[in-house]
């Protein structure tokens, strides 16, 4: 989906906000949609990001989330959509 990042929002930490994310399942399972979410938004700790340490976030918020599991007999699931690296 689309994103935006200020420092408006919470100022004087960063606000990420991604809307309109959908992850579509593979193989047998690509016309499943594995997960829908409205909206996305995390705040993080400006202070944190400009110090180089530790990233600290100080919200996480998931707005009409829509999450569809679904398992075969054989036990291969639709969430494990992870490529395999080369090694």
């Amino acid at each position: 989906g689309d994103f935006d990042l200020t420092l408006f929002k919470n100022f004087p930490d960063f606000t990420f906000t991604i809307n309109n994310v959908k992850v579509d399942g593979i193989d047998e399972f690509d016309s499943t949609t594995l997960a829908s979410i409205e909206n996305l938004e995390t705040t993080v700790d400006l202070m944190s990001v400009i110090s180089g340490g530790e990233i600290q976030i100080k919200s996480f918020g998931i707005t009409n989330p829509s999450i569809h599991v679904v398992v075969l007999k054989g036990g291969k699931a639709n969430y494990d959509i992870a490529k395999e690296s080369g090694e």
